[in-house]
């Protein structure tokens, strides 16, 4: 069970506890064959989602498995079989929280704080109405490859940056396995003028008012690439 005064490392442990638990078992509720027939009428359809399983641990924790595939032919490569994306939401004070696992051995975990969320919703799909659980589907859909690279400031020498096809996520390091990411600008928003209207609005992020054009140097250092550290 998770609680708020838990630290990172303790609700990763806690991970790992449930993901052993419950997503061995999710694979049998994946309905390959009712994938495979609908890939087959829609064998040019690209980034194919499908419906989520939910595993509720708790009254505020529920461990989700996102079935979905680039498409036909990728679908046939892995053995007409789906990638999925795992993930564990769970409820704070502050809103809901996604923790994912990854990395070359999985062994790192990557927090999403509920501010991410709200601001990917306000700020990309811009639809204020839309429930967080299909936000965070929508997120991952169009930015579940994050390429990340190092962005060390004076205050904060362990931060990197995200980059997504569609935006930047700022991270903060919190152990050496161990990442928040803590909120999210569309592309556009680097202009003069757009990037200091969105970061004053942003607490505690006051340091990176002074970083825009060092961030746009670090996206055309970077190109956005595919990075699939989240597949399982």
């Amino acid at each position: 069970m998770i609680v708020e005064t838990m630290s990172y490392e303790e609700i990763a442990r806690e991970y790992d506890k449930i993901h052993d638990s419950i997503f061995p078992r999710s694979k049998e509720r994946i309905d390959c064959q009712g994938m495979r027939r609908y890939l087959l009428k829609h064998k040019n359809e690209e980034n194919v989602w499908f419906k989520q399983l939910d595993y509720k641990v708790d009254h505020n924790t529920t461990f989700c498995v996102l079935p979905f595939t680039p498409g036909w032919k990728a679908f046939q490569r892995y053995g007409c079989h789906p990638y999925v994306k795992v993930y564990l939401i769970y409820l704070t004070s502050k809103g809901y929280m996604l923790l994912v696992r990854g990395g070359e051995k999985d062994d790192e975990y990557a927090f999403f704080t509920s501010h991410l969320f709200d601001r990917y919703r306000e700020r990309e799909l811009r639809d204020l109405s839309m429930d967080k659980r299909e936000v965070i589907k929508e997120f991952f859909k169009h930015n579940g490859d994050i390429c990340s690279v190092p962005f060390p400031i004076e205050k904060y020498p362990d931060n990197q940056l995200g980059i997504t096809g569609k935006g930047v996520i700022f991270i903060q390091k919190i152990t050496d396995k161990i990442w928040l990411n803590k909120t999210y600008i569309r592309r556009d928003q680097l202009q003069e003028g757009q990037f200091e209207a969105a970061m004053c609005t942003e607490e505690g992020m006051a340091y990176a008012l002074e970083q825009r054009k060092r961030i746009q140097e670090l996206l055309l250092k970077y190109p956005y690439q595919h990075m699939h550290i989240n597949y399982f």
